[in-house]
């Protein structure tokens, strides 16, 4: 029985994922010189990642290494996105709004990681 393919533009956790660059790339705009260039930008960088690792997960068969890349950096932005507020440059609106997504996300690559690793093809063990 063949798998059903999934594109990845349907997938929940892309949608947030692309979501996620809307936010942080409308919010990057309105930083500081100082921040633009630094913090801004390494902000877009890892979130644009981040749904590339989705894309690359859903494409590939072993999507476990792909889900670990989507959580590191998930973690990552997590950590810049509470730079980004320390240093007064979210709003809490969009702070909070971030902080959902990445919860959504978090949620998803982990459910998604674990049925990846119940339903891989594992070698037999011999009962020695």
């Amino acid at each position: 029985m063949a798998k059903k393919v999934v594109r990845t533009k349907d997938l929940p956790i892309y949608k947030a994922g692309y979501d996620l660059v809307k936010l942080i790339t409308d919010r990057v705009r309105h930083f500081p010189r100082d921040y633009r260039p630094t913090l801004g930008k390494i902000m877009q960088e890892e979130a644009i990642s981040l749904v590339l690792s989705v894309y690359q997960a859903n494409a590939a068969t072993d999507k476990i290494p792909h889900l670990e890349g989507v959580l590191e950096r998930l973690s990552t932005l997590e950590m810049l996105t509470q730079l980004a507020m320390d240093f007064g440059q979210l709003p809490p609106n969009a702070f909070a709004e971030a902080v959902d997504i990445l919860g959504s996300i978090g949620r998803q690559a982990g459910g998604w990681k674990n049925y990846a690793k119940r339903t891989s093809i594992e070698p037999q063990q011999s009962a020695t």
